[in-house]
């Protein structure tokens, strides 16, 4: 009797443990899940429901209250203008793409009237703007065909535009000697 006195307070214990476990691990789970991280198949993920995520700009050149914009990820730059008042009655808003969503640490410079417009020295210097620039003009570059040209207008269509010219390499068949032999021939401002 002894024995299975013994062998049954072995089975309660084993079996209030795994139940102690089993409310710990469900305890533990949910409160993960309720600070934004998520537990998939075993993988613990960080969870980004709707996280507003502040970025800063600086913006300088014809406008009324040059300066460093706190936003939003995701806005534009014509809302960060409206944040600082609005622009001067000397910019020259027609080079600057009002609907572009700005970056993190990223400068703009609004552009006067008076100014040759950069447009203008891009054309002049023979440099061929990325983001603005048709099948034909792209394949003017040392090493660009009609196959890479269309590439490259299916990224920038794709990305919004480039922001950096050496961004240029994240077109499929466009590596560094590519980007060697034309980064002195392209702009994408």
């Amino acid at each position: 009797m002894d024995k299975n006195k013994l062998l049954y307070n072995k089975k309660v214990t084993m079996i209030l443990s795994i139940v102690i476990v089993t409310i710990l691990l469900i305890y533990y789970y949910t409160s993960l899940n309720s600070s934004n991280i998520k537990v998939n198949e075993g993988i613990i993920e960080l969870e980004d429901p709707e996280q507003e995520v502040t970025i800063f700009i600086h913006i300088s050149g014809e406008v009324k209250n040059p300066g460093i914009v706190e936003l939003l990820y995701g806005q534009r730059l014509y809302e960060a203008l409206e944040l600082i008042g609005g622009t001067t009655i000397e910019a020259d808003i027609d080079q600057v793409n009002l609907a572009m969503i700005v970056e993190d640490q990223q400068k703009i410079v609004i552009p006067s009237k008076n100014e040759n417009s950069e447009f203008e020295k891009n054309r002049e210097e023979g440099m061929i703007n990325i983001n603005t620039a048709d099948l034909t003009e792209l394949t003017k570059l040392p090493g660009i065909g009609e196959t890479i040209a269309n590439n490259i207008v299916i990224y920038r269509q794709d990305n919004n535009g480039f922001r950096k010219i050496d961004e240029i390499k994240n077109v499929s068949r466009i590596g560094d000697v590519t980007f060697e032999k034309i980064k002195d021939m392209i702009t994408c401002y």
